[in-house]
């Protein structure tokens, strides 16, 4: 999965436990929130997704000491600008991940319970989330066996927080950092809102405070500048009225960044062209989870399948090394 604008500019925020701990207090159930420990809200993304995701997917894995005791709590926290059943049915994937790495770990060996796992999705798409929320709903199951079959099927329901669902008004009244309200806010209205200049001057006081930091500032200017239908230079000048000269500067930097990412991602686009010729000349046709896995690698997964190619008699050769090491 590609590291997007979208995807960047959501881990940067929510990749930080305080924002999360936001994220959680405005969409979990109260209850649910009154026996979590915030203060112990732990990004393991890495530790329960593994390192060959990480980097691929837009998701976050949290852990969080629940009931007040030892339990924990596995919190899988992704944004998405589309509802699909493809989605639920990935999430599923990757909260199924996180449990079997977590009973791997030294320290869960002879586990006798896990710990509970939500799908916390955070919707930025116009309206109601309008595809499946739980995942028995896209198994195909014959009426005529139904009763019989439902209940040995996998129970997994993901929540939603459509923030079209609220109010700007609303957004700005969570309990949060102006960062994560700037998110938030960002993402229902960049892309969509015919007044997105006078939406950002009303928030004033929330990029007043985020153009504290450079790196956040030019993290917000970035997603507007992706995102919006503003020109780099209505950008520039409204963040310049909000926030000085800091601001404005934040625009230019963020500009060239997006400049640069779009001239790597163009040269990967070649690579990954260039070698998928490659195993076509060599073996025909790829199957279409050749081309899923050649359309995700990194750089350095690129340069090693490209030179294997060469010499490998199979498909699978030009990818044994890396499975095998996976």
């Amino acid at each position: 999965m590609s590291t997007s604008p979208h995807d960047a500019f959501f881990k940067r925020v929510f990749g930080r436990s305080e924002h999360a701990a936001a994220e959680l207090k405005a969409a979990l159930p109260p209850r649910i929130v009154s026996h979590l420990d915030l203060l112990s809200l732990k990004d393991d993304s890495e530790a329960l997704l593994g390192p060959d995701l990480t980097g691929r997917t837009r998701d976050l894995a949290y852990t969080a000491k629940f009931l007040g005791e030892d339990a924990l709590l596995l919190v899988m926290l992704e944004h998405q600008s589309t509802a699909s059943r493809e989605a639920l049915a990935r999430f599923f994937f990757y909260a199924s991940r996180a449990l079997e790495r977590w009973t791997q770990q030294e320290e869960n060996q002879g586990w006798s319970e896990l710990p509970p796992v939500i799908c916390l999705v955070v919707y930025q798409g116009p309206g109601a989330w309008a595809a499946p929320t739980q995942l028995a709903s896209l198994f195909r199951v014959p009426e005529s066996v139904e009763p019989e079959l439902k209940p040995y099927l996998p129970a997994f329901q993901i929540l939603v927080d459509n923030l079209d669902a609220e109010s700007n008004e609303e957004l700005r009244a969570r309990d949060a950092q102006p960062l994560a309200k700037l998110c938030w806010l960002l993402l229902k209205n960049a892309r969509t809102s015919p007044q997105l200049e006078q939406d950002l001057l009303s928030w004033g006081d929330l990029v007043g405070e985020v153009a504290e930091s450079e790196e956040d500032m030019v993290s917000v200017a970035s997603y507007t500048l992706y995102a919006s239908p503003l020109t780099p230079e209505q950008v520039r000048e409204t963040f310049r009225r909000i926030a000085g000269p800091r601001a404005e500067e934040a625009v230019v930097t963020a500009g060239e960044q997006l400049l640069k990412e779009g001239e790597e991602r163009g040269v990967l686009k070649g690579e990954r062209r260039i070698l998928l010729r490659q195993i076509r000349r060599r073996f025909g046709e790829p199957a279409p989870e050749v081309e899923a896995r050649v359309s995700r690698a990194t750089e350095v997964e690129l340069e090693a399948w490209s030179e294997r190619v060469l010499g490998a008699n199979s498909v699978e050769e030009v990818f044994a090394e890396s499975e095998a090491g996976d």
